[in-house]
């Protein structure tokens, strides 16, 4: 709506506005210069301007100009209006260089939709210079082309604000808002004023981010439904597929087997994958880094003790990591650092899949555990 203003800035110049022949305001300065209050018709105020005095009014000494806006007249007097002219023109350069600043498109059309004024972004957004735009309608430049739809002819028809997504020539995108002002002493529409926002590399980066979020979902969709034998190791390498290849055979076997090569190459994620692919899938799988357990206890942690075995030995007594492992898969890494006096009893376990506990001389039977022995470091 049009909005009304109550205390208005005086400038050093009387301002007196007529709406047809009456006198619908006039400023403090117009007011000390007439030395009247007196608001009526336009020929009584004309009557009282002849009969005016040299002191309260000198009509020789003032310059007058008379400008038309819309419905209204505005007289202005000043005995110096080249200062009025310098206020004026800063505040129009003003208004000018905020319009030009801002970022988004700034379109202002009259109650009937003829273009009066459009900023720099308006011109980006529709690749046209405004003296192409400005006086036409915004029916014909819908028609052209340019923009699709017109807001403007929505504002003006529901009489309220309107917001939606428009297209341009140059297949930009802008999310648009047109603002109709209504003068409120005639209910007519004054002007429209259309802000517009360029959407177009937000709506790319959408449709990239779309695109990428299917491309992970085709991706997950693929792994969730590969193989299991598929899900841990992805080999391209003509080498490395004999190697799978490898694995998938032994891993259906009862034998113990050898892994050979550097530290680091992924020893033991093969070994876990012989395990998954084995008849002991579902059984324990055990990992023992002999590097990490110390010389003087590794007999008991590999194999177990009874109770009173040794001072500090649980009353319990205490299950070995191999027999951990029954009817499931061991894995030794770091094999080397097993001590000399301790091999010959893992030997016993890999040949005659047996092992005795510390303090105990009965065997203990193992149902077929898979030991992964690797060489320069682990092992199965």
């Amino acid at each position: 709506m049009l909005r009304k203003i109550s205390d208005p800035v005086d400038f050093d110049c009387g301002v007196i506005v007529l709406k047809g022949n009456h006198i619908v305001y006039f400023n403090n300065v117009a007011k000390k210069l007439l030395r009247d209050s007196y608001v009526g018709t336009i020929e009584e105020f004309s009557l009282k301007m002849k009969n005016s005095n040299q002191q309260s009014l000198s009509l020789q000494n003032l310059k007058i100009s008379i400008h038309s806006i819309e419905t209204f007249q505005i007289i202005v007097f000043s005995k110096n209006k080249t200062e009025l002219i310098k206020k004026l023109t800063y505040e129009i350069n003003e208004l000018e260089a905020i319009m030009e600043s801002s970022f988004d498109e700034i379109f202002v059309t009259d109650g009937d939709g003829y273009t009066l004024k459009i900023n720099k972004a308006a011109e980006e957004n529709y690749g046209i210079p405004r003296n192409r735009v400005i006086g036409k309608h915004v029916s014909e430049l819908e028609k052209s082309g340019y923009f699709n739809p017109s807001f403007t002819l929505k504002a003006i028809k529901k009489r309220q604000r309107v917001t939606g997504m428009q297209t341009t020539n140059k297949g930009e995108t802008l999310i648009v808002t047109s603002n109709p002002i209504i003068d409120e002493s005639t209910g007519k529409i004054v002007r429209v004023v259309t802000n517009s926002r360029n959407i177009t590399e937000l709506m790319t980066l959408q449709k990239k981010l779309q695109n990428s979020q299917n491309i992970i979902e085709v991706y997950q969709n693929i792994i969730s439904n590969a193989n299991p034998e598929e899900k841990d190791f992805i080999a391209s390498d003509s080498t490395m597929k004999i190697v799978m290849e490898t694995v998938k055979k032994i891993s259906s076997t009862e034998a113990t087997i050898l892994l050979e090569g550097e530290t680091g190459v992924g020893k033991s994620m093969l070994a876990k994958k012989i395990h998954l692919l084995s008849a002991r899938h579902n059984k324990p799988f055990i990992t023992i880094n002999c590097a990490a357990i110390p010389q003087d206890l590794m007999e008991a942690e590999l194999f177990g003790y009874e109770s009173g075995s040794f001072t500090g030995a649980k009353n319990t007594g205490k299950k070995g990591l191999v027999e951990c492992a029954n009817d499931g898969t061991v894995f030794f890494d770091e094999i080397t650092e097993i001590p000399l006096q301790i091999q010959n009893k893992l030997l016993d376990v890999i040949q005659e899949k047996r092992l005795r506990r510390i303090g105990s001389n009965k065997y203990i039977s193992l149902r077929h555990p898979n030991i992964t022995l690797p060489a320069s470091g682990s092992f199965l």
